[in-house]
């Protein structure tokens, strides 16, 4: 009985939220990071690859959490986890960020 019985983080319902807010964290950063150069240095720094992957970056964090709030949600305990609010606020702030960056330097990049 006591050794099948075992307690690791991996088959935790919450291990999506505490993956989903290190990718949002690091999101987050590189979104800090990119105004910060951005506007100290000249705009035309990220090709449209980079913009991609960190936009399919932010659609991964989001399902991340989707999936830890299904799960979590599944026993029916609400509020699904604690961690939950801080990794949806963090999830939205980064992508709102990137929104943002988007909207004021498309001009500045270039296409290809």
């Amino acid at each position: 009985m006591g050794i099948f019985k075992t307690n690791t983080l991996l088959l935790k319902k919450s291990v999506f939220f505490y993956i989903s807010l290190v990718f949002a964290v690091i999101l987050l950063g590189s979104d800090v990071i990119n105004f910060a150069i951005t506007a100290a240095e000249h705009p035309n720094l990220l090709p449209l690859s980079w913009r991609i992957t960190f936009l399919v970056g932010h659609v991964v964090a989001f399902l991340l959490f989707l999936l830890g709030y299904l799960y979590s949600t599944d026993g029916g305990t609400i509020p699904p986890h604690p961690i939950a609010l801080i990794v949806f606020v963090t999830n939205v702030v980064s992508f709102l960020m990137r929104m943002i960056y988007e909207i004021i330097y498309v001009d500045y990049h270039p296409m290809s």
